[in-house]
C-alpha cells in the first residue's frame, strides 16, 4: 500500500507538469505563427546599437569563464571582449579581460584592460605578471 501511494506521490505531479509544459509549448508555437517578428509591418521597430537583453551579458561571462577553464584563451578573451562592450564600466571584466588577454598573448591589449579596470577600481590588486 505504501509503494503504490509513493509512487502516486511521485507519477501525478510528473503528468501534470509533462501536460503542462506540453500545453505552453503549443501554446507558444501558436503564438509565434500569429506575431510577425519585430520589424516586419512596424514602423515603430527602431533597432538600438545592440538589442540584446541584459542577462546577455551574463551568458556571455558564463562562455568566457568556460572557455578559459578548459583552455581556449584566445576564445576567452574574445568572449569577455563582447561582454566589456556591453558592460565598460564593469571592472571585474575587464580585469577578466585582461587576464584573458595575457595569457593569448596579447600583452598589449591586456595592459590596456587593467589600466581600465585600475581607473574604475584603484585599489585593484596588481595581478601577478603584470607591471606598471
Amino acid at each position: 500500500m505504501r509503494t503504490r501511494l509513493l509512487a502516486l506521490l511521485i507519477v501525478v505531479p510528473c503528468v501534470i507538469g509533462a501536460l503542462y509544459l506540453g500545453k505552453s509549448a503549443a501554446e507558444s508555437e501558436i503564438l509565434d505563427r500569429r506575431q510577425p517578428p519585430p520589424g516586419i509591418g512596424d514602423r515603430q521597430f527602431v533597432p538600438g546599437p545592440d538589442p540584446a537583453p541584459p542577462n546577455v551579458v551574463r551568458a556571455r561571462l558564463l562562455r568566457a569563464y568556460a572557455l578559459r577553464d578548459i583552455g581556449r584563451d584566445h576564445d576567452a578573451a574574445r568572449a569577455f571582449e563582447l561582454a566589456a562592450r556591453r558592460e565598460p564600466r564593469n571592472w571585474v571584466i575587464q580585469r577578466d579581460l585582461a587576464l584573458a588577454l595575457a595569457r593569448s598573448g596579447d600583452v598589449e591589449g591586456a595592459s590596456a584592460a587593467l589600466r581600465r579596470a585600475l581607473t574604475l577600481n584603484p585599489r585593484l590588486p596588481i595581478p601577478r605578471g603584470f607591471s606598471f
